[in-house]
């Protein structure tokens, strides 16, 4: 009979059991990914196409490696730079609009796998700017480049260079291969008397060159010398 109770008090210890008891929590992580792109309401005053930013998830392994650094001499465009070389560097000539007329410019190349370097220069006509302030000069060309190059300026400063050359720096992003600002950028416009120069430097988000941190060197380092004048040596 003693041991028929125990037995019965341990069976209803058992069956009476909180039922409610918490069960435990599970660890299996959330496979939700978040967009890769983000699309911004355009303004509402907008007349342009508006171009969403990518926004970057994850930024694939870039190699370890990064171009090497060259010193290009310019006698013709009287100026120097440090650009960023993986190829050859190509020299063309094209036309752009200023202030409603038609002006030959010279331009100087470097392309890169996934970035690239340009330097321009135009001449512009001197009674077409003859009354015209150095700050009005500079914002039709940063309006120009920045339509025909689909740049979205999130910073500008006005600034001089070389002790008396009127400049304007941007940054920001670039539309390079799309519809969307895909590409990162840095660019200077300099004005020297009647010529105005631009050199640009812009790098794909990927970053396949490993570039991104020398848009500051080859943009920072441009430098205009009027009186240059390299003399010619021929072959012996």
């Amino acid at each position: 009979m003693k041991v028929f109770v125990v037995t019965l008090l341990i069976v209803v210890l058992v069956s009476c059991a909180p039922a409610n008891q918490p069960e435990p929590l599970s660890t299996t992580p959330s496979t939700s990914t978040p967009p890769a792109v983000s699309t911004r309401p355009p303004s509402p005053t907008a007349t342009t196409q508006f171009i969403p930013t990518l926004e970057l998830v994850q930024t694939p392994p870039v190699p370890s490696d990064e171009p090497i650094l060259v010193y290009f001499v310019s006698e013709q465009g009287k100026f120097n730079v440090w650009m960023p070389v993986s190829g050859i560097i190509t020299e063309y000539t094209f036309t752009r609009m200023f202030f409603g007329k038609s002006v030959e410019c010279s331009s100087t190349a470097s392309s890169l796998n996934s970035a690239g370097v340009t330097v321009q220069y135009c001449d512009l006509d001197s009674e077409d700017i003859a009354s015209l302030s150095d700050s009005a000069i500079l914002e039709e060309v940063h309006n120009t480049v920045k339509s025909e190059l689909r740049l979205r300026v999130d910073k500008e400063q006005a600034g001089v260079t070389d002790g008396s050359y009127p400049t304007l720096t941007l940054s920001g992003v670039e539309n390079m291969r799309g519809d969307v600002y895909d590409g990162t950028f840095k660019a200077r416009i300099i004005l020297v008397e009647n010529r105005v120069y631009f050199v640009h430097m812009s790098v794909y988000h990927i970053n396949w060159c490993n570039c991104l941190h020398q848009m500051d060197q080859v943009v920072d380092s441009f430098y205009v010398e009027p009186e240059m004048s390299i003399p010619f040596e021929p072959t012996p």
